[in-house]
């Protein structure tokens, strides 16, 4: 072998092993931790694929979320991923390692379901290295209850969601209300119009026919 192809295999290589660690680190991620369970539940139960596009370096490969854990794969798979998300290298660091939450707003998104992109920018909050740190202790002691458990690292983000949809329902709740309101005055100003009309249609048909009896 020279060693223009020692070269060029290095990098696969090099690709493969990264791909192998990435799966092994977040499939026992996803085995261990009852907040990212919760999160990836839809995905695993639908699996989900996921295209990754990294650029700066450029760079695709593909995820796909599976009751057996979570591969990544750089081949791309026979059905066409549900979701595809795009950013720089630096962008996936400050989400996935840093933990910077403003990021995750930075990365595009292509799919048709709306639901799916928001599922996965909380699935993408909750992978953050320091939310994975803060508990830690879960991983190596599982708790005996069912329910879960996390820090309050882990849930205030999840109340600060809970309390903006609450107050995005109330407000909508008054937006009904407004619309009701003006719908029932439109038919009430539509009622006292028709009654209007047929008054003045009354009257015109009074006065004609009067006028034609005293010619």
């Amino acid at each position: 072998m020279n060693k223009s192809q020692q070269t060029q295999e290095q990098p696969n290589f090099l690709l493969n092993v990264s791909m192998i660690a990435l799966e092994t680190f977040y499939s026992f991620i996803f085995k261990h931790d009852d907040v990212v369970q919760m999160h990836a539940q839809k995905m695993i139960d639908n699996e989900m694929i996921v295209k990754v596009n990294c650029y700066l370096p450029y760079l695709d490969f593909y995820v796909r979320f599976t009751h057996k854990g979570i591969l990544f794969d750089l081949q791309a798979p026979t059905t066409k991923p549900d979701l595809e998300i795009s950013s720089t290298l630096f962008g996936f660091i400050q989400i996935l390692v840093l933990g910077n939450t403003k990021s995750v707003r930075s990365i595009r998104m292509y799919g048709t379901n709306a639901e799916i992109k928001d599922q996965f920018k909380d699935l993408l909050i909750q992978l953050a290295l320091p939310k994975l740190i803060s508990d830690w202790k879960k991983w190596l002691f599982k708790p005996s209850s069912d329910e879960v458990i996390a820090s309050k690292n882990r849930i205030h983000p999840l109340l600060e969601k809970i309390e903006f949809q609450r107050s995005k329902i109330n407000s909508l709740q008054i937006e009904v209300k407004q619309y009701k309101n003006r719908i029932r005055h439109l038919r009430s100003s539509q009622r006292q119009l028709t009654f209007f009309l047929m008054s003045i249609i009354i009257v015109l048909s009074v006065i004609l026919g009067y006028t034609l009896m005293t010619h």
